[in-house]
């Protein structure tokens, strides 16, 4: 598990990545920080996701259950919940 600390989509990425291409730095534990592709939704920060090394490139998701989402919901954009 890693613990989101920002995130970000990129609209106009560089050739050979998909269009919207999400990113996000996550804190791993020992504060080891990675930057991976987000694999789904962009994730807010503090938010905890699954990070895996995939054909050498890191991928996040979000973690199952309560610790991968805030308490305003998935999907809802900060200041409408």
């Amino acid at each position: 598990m890693a613990v989101v600390l920002a995130a970000t989509e990129l609209t106009a990425p560089a050739a050979g990545f998909a269009t919207p291409h999400r990113i996000a730095l996550a804190s791993l534990s020992d504060d080891v920080r990675v930057l991976g592709l987000v694999e789904g939704p962009l994730p807010p920060v503090g938010s905890q996701v699954i990070v895996e090394l995939r054909d050498g490139r890191y991928v996040c998701r979000a973690a199952p259950g309560p610790a991968g989402r805030e308490e305003r919901g998935e999907g809802e954009s900060p200041g409408t919940g």
